[in-house]
């Protein structure tokens, strides 16, 4: 039931994006505080990617309102968007503007860490500190995995042209 707007609906028949979300939502805006740690695994499961970008730039709103977030994801749109977060604190502002976004968007590099797990044996994963300045960071697991699969991509494509 949605108290404000007398709606009731059966939850059960939600997204599963909402039903996932739902949570997660009713704990930041009831129960969550200034310098709260929140942990989300890969926040990207059952997200459209649009909802992905607006997500992230909700978390930083957070972040930069004292919530410190420790995050896992595998999805690149995720880490494009904290990416661009990053790069906005080398906009002016009035370019921020015409881009749509405010101050309380940008992702001051220095205050966060990103670390990607390099396999090191069949059962062993270290965390590696990535590097991260204005620009933002790399993140070589995925830019591997989408060069394979461009590079593949084609040599598909040239086998179907010279059949």
């Amino acid at each position: 039931m949605d108290e404000n707007r007398g709606i009731e609906f059966d939850f059960r028949l939600l997204s599963s994006s909402v039903k996932e979300l739902t949570p997660f939502i009713k704990y930041l805006v009831d129960l969550s505080n200034k310098d709260d740690f929140l942990i989300i695994e890969e926040p990207e499961n059952h997200l459209h990617p649009e909802n992905q970008r607006i997500l992230v730039k909700f978390l930083v709103r957070l972040i930069n309102n004292g919530l410190n977030i420790i995050l896992t994801t595998h999805s690149d749109y995720i880490l494009e968007q904290f990416n661009n977060l990053i790069r906005l604190g080398k906009v002016n502002e009035v370019k921020l503007t015409e881009l749509g976004y405010s101050n309380q968007n940008i992702l001051n590099y220095e205050d966060i860490k990103i670390y990607n797990f390099k396999k090191e044996s069949d059962y062993l994963y270290i965390p590696k500190e990535v590097d991260i300045d204005e620009t933002g960071f790399i993140d070589e697991n995925f830019s591997e995995v989408t060069d394979e699969l461009y590079n593949e991509s084609i040599d598909i494509i040239d086998a179907m042209e010279s059949d």
